[in-house]
């Protein structure tokens, strides 16, 4: 039997960030501030790939970017618009077998469906991995996975 392309990723989550995604589900942080952490942890990769970049964000944190909040809110936009189809059609397959789950259970069995989707390095990079899926899960799997909402 060849394994669901989902089950061939063996992505796993540290307590701490599985903790950390369950607390963000709290209805006091808002859908941009998920997409501002997703496009906050594609910019800190990009950064991996600029040594000049890097060595900033080592020193000053983030400002160095000099990005605002809305850019990268934008950024995680238009990361999700390049595999959302993938992510949406394999996050759908998953949610129907698995309604009965809750929080830290749907993050843990969802991440390593997301993974499986989007190509490396993002894909092997838990941290962005599972701000996809709070941005799933607080956009709603039900109201996704019947049609009645595209990209969040």
């Amino acid at each position: 039997m060849v394994p669901k392309k989902s089950e061939q990723s063996s992505i796993e989550i540290p307590q701490d960030v599985l903790a950390d995604a369950v607390a963000f589900l709290n209805r006091k942080y808002t859908m941009n501030d998920a997409y501002r952490t997703l496009g906050m942890q594609l910019e800190s990769v990009e950064a991996t790939g600029k040594p000049t970049l890097m060595e900033a964000w080592m020193k000053e944190g983030i400002a160095p970017t000099k990005m605002g909040v809305d850019e990268f809110v934008n950024k995680a936009r238009s990361f999700l618009k390049k595999y959302w189809e993938n992510i949406k059609k394999e996050a759908c397959a998953w949610w129907k077998d698995n309604k009965d789950k809750t929080g830290s259970q749907i993050v843990s069995g969802l991440t390593p469906v997301i993974a499986a989707v989007i190509p490396l390095p993002w894909g092997a990079i838990v941290g962005i991995v599972v701000a996809i899926v709070v941005i799933l899960i607080k956009a709603g799997l039900d109201t996704l996975c019947s049609g009645k909402a595209q990209l969040p």
